[in-house]
């Protein structure tokens, strides 16, 4: 019979994770439609790229780019739309 073939190519968190981070980065110059749609995309590409990258660090991943530009990217995307809202709040001086 023989062992299965190895499957290559980017392993599933790490492709999701980049797809929802640059979703999030272009969700994020929306206004107000964006706001909503960029916090739970960016939050799931973190948590996703930092699962790939955790799973790489213990040896069962080889490569973690992919997973390390969706957490950035999600982060950026957070980032952005948390000084969004904060230039954008009304606040009574």
């Amino acid at each position: 019979m023989g062992e299965p073939p190895r499957r290559h190519g980017m392993p599933w968190p790490a492709k999701f994770a980049l797809v929802l981070g640059l979703a999030a980065l272009v969700c994020s110059f929306i206004p107000v439609v964006g706001d909503y749609v960029t916090i739970p995309l960016g939050v799931i590409a973190i948590i996703l790229g930092c699962l790939d990258i955790w799973r790489a660090e213990r040896g069962r991943r080889a490569r973690v780019v992919p997973a390390t530009f969706g957490t950035i990217f999600g982060g950026l995307a957070l980032l952005l739309v948390m000084i969004s809202m904060m230039a954008t709040q009304d606040v009574p001086v």
